[in-house]
């Protein structure tokens, strides 16, 4: 739950700097504009330096993943919780029926 936290709230701040930005340029006296214009073509060419436009287009475009981004790991910890749940489970089940689990 963390990281859906942690995702949903660069969200939320990655929103509210584009509406910043909106404003901002928006409101800004026309010798401003070309100013915030440059930054804003910085920050671009910045983002796609680190993450080409193709890259993250495709991204997109890819299906998701049926078992998600930790899926291995998540199976695996849900088959040791079963295997011991159920060994739990079965013991338990057995103790006042005279059944010997060995």
């Amino acid at each position: 739950m963390l990281q859906q936290e942690r995702f949903t709230e660069a969200l939320r701040r990655l929103d509210l700097a584009v509406d910043q930005t909106e404003d901002r340029l928006a409101n800004a006296a026309p010798a401003e504009r070309p100013t915030i214009e440059a930054r804003l073509n910085e920050a671009e060419t910045l983002l796609n330096k680190l993450v080409p436009e193709e890259a993250r287009d495709q991204a997109f475009e890819d299906p998701s993943s049926e078992l998600g981004i930790y899926a291995m790991k998540n199976a695996e910890i849900a088959a040791r919780y079963r295997q011991i749940y159920f060994a739990e489970r079965s013991t338990n089940q057995g103790q006042d029926r005279g059944i010997d689990h060995g």
